[in-house]
C-alpha cells in the first residue's frame, strides 16, 4: 500500500507542474544553432537572437552550475515568437526549456536586464537543479521510471520555494539587476516584518493565508536560501541534495 501512495504522490507531483504548451502555425519554419551544451531551436529569420541567447547561455553554463557541483546533459532551448506572455520554462518530460520573446512591460521584474539574458540564468538553473535531483535514491527512479519519475520525485522532495527562490539568487548574483536587487520585489516580505512582532510561522508562509498578504514561493525562496548559503556555505545545496 505504502509503494502505491508513494508512486501516486510522484505522479500528482509531475502532473502539478507540467506546463502547458503553445501551438505554433504550421507555416512557421524552423532553424537550431548548436554549442557543446545546448541546442538552439528558433523560427528562421531571428538569426541574430538565437546566436546572442546561444552565447549567453553557453557563457552562463559554469558559472550557474558550480555552486550545485553539477555539470548538466545538454538540452534544448526553443525560442517562441508567437506569443505576448512573457515567460519561460524547464520541463523534464519532454526534457527542454522555452524562451518566449516578449519582454515583461513591468520594470520591477525585469530591472535593467536583457531579457533573455535574465531567462538564461533563471531557467538554465532550473535545468542544473534538475539534474542534481538525478543523484542517490534519484538515480533508482531515473533509471526506472525515466525523466517522468525523476521529476516527480524531486518535487515532492524539494519544495517550490526552493526551486524559484534558488533561481532567483543566481539570476540576482549573476545579473546586473536580478529580482532580488529590486526593492519592490522585497516589498512586501519587509512590510510583513514591520508590521508584526515575528514571521508568519513556516506552514503559514509557504501555505499562504485569505487573511494576510503573505510573499510568493519566490520572494520567501530568495530569502530562504540565500539565508542557507550565507549561514552554511554557497555550495550548501549541493551538500544538501547529494545526501
Amino acid at each position: 500500500m505504502r509503494k502505491f501512495i508513494i508512486l501516486g504522490a510522484i505522479l500528482f507531483s509531475q502532473f502539478s507542474f507540467s506546463q502547458e504548451l503553445a501551438t505554433n502555425p504550421t507555416k512557421i519554419k524552423w532553424s537550431k544553432v548548436q554549442t557543446n551544451h545546448f541546442k538552439v531551436i528558433f523560427p528562421k529569420g531571428l538569426d541574430s537572437i538565437a546566436i546572442r541567447t546561444a552565447n549567453q547561455l553557453e557563457n552562463s553554463y559554469l558559472p550557474v552550475s558550480n555552486s550545485l557541483g553539477k555539470k548538466p546533459r545538454p538540452i534544448s532551448v526553443v525560442l517562441q515568437n508567437q506569443t505576448t506572455v512573457s515567460n519561460g520554462f524547464v520541463t523534464f518530460t519532454p526534457r527542454h526549456s522555452e524562451f518566449n520573446l516578449t519582454p515583461p512591460q513591468d520594470y520591477t521584474l525585469l530591472g535593467t536586464n536583457n531579457w533573455l539574458d535574465l531567462l538564461a540564468k533563471h531557467e538554465f538553473r532550473h535545468v542544473v537543479q534538475q539534474d542534481k535531483s538525478i543523484t542517490g535514491l534519484g538515480k533508482v527512479v531515473h533509471a526506472l521510471f525515466g525523466n517522468f519519475g525523476a521529476s516527480g520525485l524531486s518535487h515532492v522532495v524539494m519544495p517550490a520555494w526552493y526551486w524559484e527562490g534558488d533561481a532567483v539568487g543566481i539570476e540576482t548574483a549573476q545579473s546586473t539587476s536580478g529580482r532580488g536587487a529590486i526593492p519592490n520585489f522585497s516589498m512586501l516580505m519587509r512590510s510583513q516584518l514591520a508590521d508584526y512582532d515575528r514571521p508568519f510561522s513556516y506552514s503559514k508562509a509557504t501555505g499562504r493565508s485569505f487573511k494576510h498578504n503573505i510573499p510568493n514561493h519566490y520572494v520567501l525562496g530568495y530569502y530562504m536560501t540565500n539565508y542557507m548559503k550565507e549561514k552554511y556555505g554557497f555550495d550548501v545545496y549541493d551538500k544538501l541534495l547529494t545526501d
